[in-house]
């Protein structure tokens, strides 16, 4: 799901530096909508610029003095220079509101969605998982013929990819769907695999099918089950999807 926020320039200008990694909010009705692995747009209230960033963790509290005692104050979006006062969200939340719903502490990573794979890139996260060493002429040339990749950055540091082989007509298979270690368990993955579903979907006409398969590592068949794969295994072992247009 992708959220749409809206930022003061200072803060949005350290959220695209990176030094920003929490964001602070009331939880209310709103909020409680946001999981991990979403993707919040944050638009720059002076210079409307957007940016899209990844939520890799929740924190949930009851007032902001408590929010306060567990994060670095640049981290909150605070020079070094400044002091961090919980009581400055007061003129955003009124403690009375604070108290009716509680806070949020949203734990945001900047990230980068290209309908892209670059070889190097592949060769690097297949390394980072201990996959079988490919040259790079077969990597490039498996790219070359591959339907749909899709890769994710965070700055200029490739953390995921995936890639749909297929027939270009009724049938694919989704192959290298990878994430780097360090950046595991942050829904990466689900990031991957909804683009790739979505850019097969939006190209479907009317009355068309496309069946995707996916053949999952050890204990990842339920990833795939929860992005909307169906496992039968009296048919076959693999997990498989079916998109109608």
């Amino acid at each position: 799901m992708k959220h749409e926020m809206k930022l003061n320039d200072d803060a949005f200008k350290a959220v695209k530096a990176g030094t920003k990694t929490i964001e602070l909010r009331l939880n209310d009705e709103k909020r409680r909508l946001i999981n991990v692995g979403d993707i919040i747009e944050f638009e720059n209230n002076t210079t409307l610029e957007k940016i899209d960033v990844l939520v890799t963790h929740l924190y949930k509290y009851e007032n902001f003095e408590e929010l306060y005692k567990h994060f670095d104050k640049v981290a909150m979006g605070y020079r070094d220079d400044e002091a961090a006062d919980p009581n400055d969200m007061d003129l955003y939340y009124p403690k009375e509101i604070q108290e009716k719903y509680g806070v949020l502490g949203i734990e945001i990573m900047s990230v980068k969605i290209i309908d892209n794979i670059a070889s190097d890139d592949l060769i690097v996260l297949r390394e980072s998982v201990s996959w079988k060493k490919i040259n790079h002429e077969q990597i490039k040339k498996a790219l070359d013929h591959t339907m749909i990749k899709i890769s994710v950055k965070n700055n200029d540091k490739i953390v995921a990819c995936g890639r749909l082989v297929g027939d270009y007509s009724c049938k694919g298979v989704l192959s290298d769907i990878i994430v780097c270690p360090d950046y595991q368990g942050m829904g990466l993955g689900k990031i991957v695999v909804k683009r790739l579903l979505e850019i097969v979907n939006n190209s479907l006409k009317p009355g068309q099918l496309f069946q995707i398969e996916a053949t999952s590592t050890s204990g990842n068949r339920d990833f795939y089950i929860k992005r909307g794969f169906k496992y039968k295994p009296e048919i076959q072992d693999g997990v498989y999807i079916w998109l109608k247009k």
